[in-house]
């Protein structure tokens, strides 16, 4: 499948409370071979995060403490309504509630490696801001 040639060179940022589901995705992300990776256990890091960086794509986990994906979806899309967010959930009735608040897909756990990759490739080939006319690279 053809690919855009800057879809590999996207600046993700992945956000789960459990460092082994992190480290996985890191791993899964640099194999498909992606390279810009940033991660985050902390929810509460976020936004700040994404003002600093406006991400292409977040991975985000929906069950957190203290601060719940949900959360951290609703701040995303009030600082970026055209934040690109895929949850990452275990709950089948998160998947639908995520899409209808505005998340763009979702993975379910447990995740496999080929979920994870062709969920993020078509995410990013269908809603990455830099294939926008006047967005920055």
């Amino acid at each position: 499948m053809h690919k855009p040639p800057d879809t590999m060179n996207s600046r993700i940022l992945i956000v789960d409370d459990q460092s082994m589901n992190v480290g996985l995705l890191e791993i899964i992300l640099q194999n498909a071979g992606y390279s810009a990776i940033t991660s985050t256990t902390n929810p509460e890091e976020v936004l700040q995060l994404y003002r600093r960086d406006r991400y292409d794509l977040v991975l985000l986990d929906l069950l957190m403490p203290r601060m719940d994906g949900f959360q951290v979806l609703d701040g995303l899309l009030k600082l970026d309504p055209d934040a690109c967010v895929v949850v990452i959930t275990a709950q089948p009735a998160h998947e639908l509630r995520a899409i209808q608040v505005g998340a763009k897909g979702f993975i379910s756990k447990p995740f496999s490696v080929k979920e994870v990759a062709d969920q993020i490739r078509a995410v990013l080939e269908k809603y990455r801001p830099a294939s926008k006319p006047g967005a920055q690279p």
